[in-house]
């Protein structure tokens, strides 16, 4: 048998050897485990001792490293994404805010307090409220007013209404005529014409007077009546027919002496 042929069979009989020391170490206790460094890969060293003077056969020895359990495989490090690049967003403008017009305040006017004047009569006069005139003059109550004290008043000054100026009328006082009967013709009162003219005594006017007549409306000029004088009549009866006095109805025709008048004679009816 050749030197290469008994290596040969000196490694298998110790495989062998190994084999069956492996089996009986699986049937006994096994201890608890021990923490152990990280797995280290068992390392099979042959040695090859040369035949001395006395075997004649060549010695293999195997040395196997203790083995531990073994270490979980690692995973390779995950590659981290890359980043995709990021598009530039359009810049965001905000719009520029329009400048702000000043509300212009609302106009108001100056109104002064007369006597019997209320708050509540003055706001109903300008279609305003008691509360609005209130805070708009800081005034402590409705109340806190007096006669001569300027207001405020909301909104603008009516437009005054132009006054036309009273119409007075100048009457020329005839023969029969009295106060009464021109304050009923012109439609004022015996009192109005009384302080027109200065007059105390209604009943002492005469004929021809001129009086001032205030605020009447002067009547349309009458056409005057004409009267033509029949047989058998009197100027006192020609008068009370008319309704005129006989001194009016003399002065309107001239007439001195009331008995001389004449038949066809024609006479103005004042």
């Amino acid at each position: 048998m050749g030197e290469r042929t008994r290596v040969i069979v000196a490694v298998m009989l110790t495989l062998a050897a190994i084999g069956a020391v492996g089996l009986t170490g699986c049937t006994r206790e096994k201890p608890a485990p021990t923490s152990q460094p990280d797995w280290v890969p068992p390392t099979a060293t042959a040695v090859v001792t040369t035949p001395g003077p006395t075997v004649g056969a060549t010695v293999i020895s195997v040395e196997e490293t203790p083995s531990g359990p073994e270490p979980a495989p690692t995973s390779p490090p995950e590659a981290s994404p890359t980043p995709l690049p990021s598009t530039p967003s359009a810049p965001v403008v905000l719009p520029t805010p329009a400048p702000s017009t000043p509300v212009p305040a609302e106009p108001t006017f100056t109104y002064v307090v007369g006597p019997g004047n209320t708050l509540f009569s003055i706001a109903r006069r300008y279609d305003t409220t008691v509360e609005v005139l209130v805070d708009l003059n800081s005034l402590a109550s409705a109340d806190d007013i007096q006669v001569g004290q300027e207001l405020r008043i909301p909104g603008t000054a009516p437009t005054p209404i132009p006054t036309e100026p009273p119409v007075t009328t100048v009457h020329v006082v005839q023969g029969g005529e009295t106060l009464h009967t021109i304050a009923l013709r012109y439609g004022v009162t015996v009192i109005d014409i009384m302080a027109a003219n200065g007059i105390t005594n209604p009943d002492r006017i005469y004929v021809g007077q001129r009086l001032t007549i205030p605020g009447g409306t002067a009547p349309p000029a009458p056409v005057p009546d004409i009267h033509v004088v029949q047989a058998g009549e009197r100027l006192l009866d020609i008068a009370l027919r008319y309704g005129v006095g006989l001194r009016a109805l003399q002065t309107a025709n001239g007439i001195s002496d009331p008995d001389h008048i004449y038949v066809g004679q024609r006479l103005v009816i004042p």
